[in-house]
């Protein structure tokens, strides 16, 4: 953009003042794509000197025809980004993908049957959904899917299953996912019990900032299972977990008084 030395320049995002007959050009352009277009268009206007410095455009054709497009719609509507929020719109669109095998979409799907939102709740629809989407390898799918085994949401308890999906989203490092599979081997629920790998999980998980993991970690610390014992390290980690979980607040508390007495 070439910009003449003598041009007014807007003082607040630098892009040369628009004359009136411009403005009204690009209106009257903008009408026209209103009625091609799902125009969403954020326009922030100077007062008294129409410098339009922040535009966006999302064109329903061709962008809502592919999976990804649809996908990305739906999340704005169930996010609340730019539109109203509106569950039973984003169910829409991700129904719209998730039809063309768009994993992400299966996923985000499955969520709202879970949920209940922008459809009725049920739990067997969103396992089938979580499935799909796991067996395209998406890690939060996979977890979603462990997570139904294990509480028994729309499915049978099954702690091997759980076990099973909790491992394929652990290796990805998805960190709840590590919590989870951590949980398992320490209370040998569908696996043989193995503290130590437990510990393992959950220092990568906390390494992470999962919070429960940090807490557990700590617990393990504190009482060496294992790990060596470690209080200064345990309580470094109940620390980290104290602003969210309430035993991580305790256990902090217990250690310090004890420290204190000693």
């Amino acid at each position: 953009m070439v910009i003449s030395e003598s041009a007014e320049v807007c003082p607040q995002c630098g892009y040369p003042i628009r004359k009136k007959a411009l403005r009204r050009k690009i209106l009257k352009f903008l009408n026209f794509l209103w009625g091609l277009s799902f125009v969403y268009l954020i326009v922030n206007v100077t007062v008294g000197q129409g410098c339009f410095y922040r535009f966006c455009t999302v064109s329903q054709k061709g962008v809502l025809d592919t999976p990804e497009g649809q996908y990305n719609c739906g999340l704005q509507f169930y996010n609340g980004n730019g539109v109203k929020q509106d569950y039973s719109q984003a169910v829409k669109y991700f129904k719209q993908a998730a039809e063309q095998g768009f994993p992400d979409a299966q996923y985000m799907l499955g969520v709202c049957y879970c949920e209940g939102r922008g459809v009725n709740k049920d739990h067997a629809e969103a396992v089938n959904c979580f499935r799909q989407a796991a067996a395209k390898g998406n890690a939060d799918a996979q977890f979603a899917l462990g997570r139904c085994y294990y509480l028994g949401l729309g499915v049978q308890i099954d702690y091997g299953e759980a076990v099973k999906y909790f491992r394929q989203a652990a290796v990805k490092d998805l960190p709840e996912a590590q919590y989870m599979l951590g949980v398992c081997y320490y209370n040998g629920w569908g696996i043989k019990q193995d503290r130590a790998e437990a510990a393992n999980l959950w220092t990568k998980a906390a390494a992470q900032g999962e919070v429960y993991s940090c807490y557990m970690l700590g617990f393990c610390y504190e009482k060496g299972i294992g790990v060596p014992q470690d209080t200064a390290k345990a309580i470094e980690l109940y620390r980290n977990a104290a602003g969210t979980v309430p035993e991580a607040q305790a256990a902090l508390k217990r250690l310090s008084e004890k420290i204190f007495y000693e």
